[in-house]
């Protein structure tokens, strides 16, 4: 394993990331803006759009924070076997699966709250 820092190092290990960071985000956009007449006609859907993308950037900073603690405790490891890489990726999507239906009954109640005033 390399140990050495370098401009060339660092550029071919983070362009493929960042491509792939770009192509999804692409996706997204486009999925959002095929999705725009939908989403206008449905205020609801409307507003949960930023809540989601924000919760999602949350869980993302804490999975972030997570490996950057274990990175700098000198534990972090990439292996698949690894079994605290494991857990935080299943803390992370167990948060995912416990928030993401709450903020959708949210924004359901939300919508029903709207509709009838």
């Amino acid at each position: 394993m390399q140990t050495e820092w370098s401009v060339r190092a660092i550029s071919r290990r983070m362009v493929p990331i960042l491509l792939v960071l770009t192509l999804l985000e692409l996706g997204s956009g486009l999925v959002l803006g095929r999705f725009e007449s939908t989403l206008l006609a449905s205020p609801a859907l409307l507003v949960l759009v930023p809540v989601t993308i924000g919760t999602a950037g949350n869980l993302g900073s804490i999975l972030a924070a997570r490996l950057s603690t274990a990175f700098h405790l000198g534990t972090l490891s990439f292996s698949p076997t690894d079994p605290d890489l494991a857990g935080n990726a299943l803390a992370t999507v167990a948060l995912a699966l416990t928030v993401f239906p709450l903020i959708g009954v949210g924004a359901w109640v939300l919508a029903g709250v709207y509709l009838l005033s």
